[in-house]
């Protein structure tokens, strides 16, 4: 509705640089939220139509009043909600700067901050949380848990990570509830096989953030950061000659077979129908 009617209608242009979804409160963590998620899912729906987009949650659910924004806590701090606004305003013009004119991120890709919660309303052990480069729990196995006491569901981290790819970095579960530190994390969306060599272009998703995210943490095993890769390293759109292709000419099946029968059934009982 923003892209087809609102901006053409009032801001008289299609298609903005970069689309922020959120701050929304509760995480968007893992997989599994991806599928459910409408704060990731307007991220998604810019990045399918070519626009760079930031999705932007906080572990914050005890929500106050507008009136309150801007205002001091009972503390003498800031209203979680600001604080927030200000985390997100922080790393989008970081984003911005590190870009220098050129496009946010690449064509397909898209970044899911979270937040960890701010504990403004009682103290400042929270006020402050770094950002970090992490990933969505590969393998992991996130399950729909229905609560009794309050009659929703929420969602379970399942069995946990024993890939090689949870080695390099640390998953978005562990650094948002265990520390008071923000999860970057970079996805892609492929749905068309025409992204196949844009979304490939890109080996080391460090290369995709600024230096204000924090590639290395505690979280990693030895200390260091080992470069994730999701593609090939060429430079190339041109798509690996190992990828799958698709053939060259039509293939012949028994769909197709069972398409060409029914077709010469239909005919026959038209003609069969026109005689009676």
């Amino acid at each position: 509705m923003a892209l087809d009617y609102v901006l053409p209608t009032f801001a008289k242009f299609h298609t903005p640089d970069l689309v922020v979804s959120g701050p929304n409160s509760g995480w968007t963590l893992g997989p599994f939220i991806y599928t459910l998620s409408g704060t990731i899912g307007a991220a998604i729906t810019a990045i399918e139509r070519g626009i760079p987009a930031i999705s932007f949650s906080s572990g914050n659910t005890d929500l106050a009043p507008f009136s309150w924004v801007n205002a001091s806590t009972k503390v003498g701090l800031q209203d979680p909600a600001t604080i927030t606004a200000h985390l997100a305003a922080t790393l989008l013009q970081s984003m911005i700067d590190k870009a220098a004119g050129s496009p946010v991120l690449p064509k397909g890709y898209g970044l899911n901050v979270n937040m960890p919660y701010i504990t403004s309303f009682s103290s400042d052990t929270c006020t402050n949380p770094p950002f970090v480069l992490t990933r969505m729990a590969t393998n992991d196995t996130t399950r729909a848990v229905y609560d009794k006491g309050t009659g929703l569901f929420h969602s379970s981290d399942g069995a946990s990570d024993q890939s090689s790819i949870g080695k390099a970095l640390p998953k978005e579960h562990d650094v948002v509830k265990s520390h008071c530190m923000s999860s970057v994390t970079v996805f892609t969306v492929q749905l068309d096989a025409s992204f196949h060599g844009q979304c490939l272009n890109v080996t080391d998703v460090t290369a995709l953030v600024p230096v204000l995210v924090q590639p290395n943490t505690p979280l990693t095993p030895d200390g260091n950061l080992t470069v994730v890769v999701v593609g090939n390293s060429s430079n190339s759109a041109t798509p690996s000659s190992s990828a799958p292709q698709p053939p060259a000419t039509a293939v012949t099946g028994p769909g197709s077979k069972a398409r060409i029968s029914l077709t010469a059934l239909l005919f026959g009982l038209g003609v069969a129908a026109f005689l009676l």
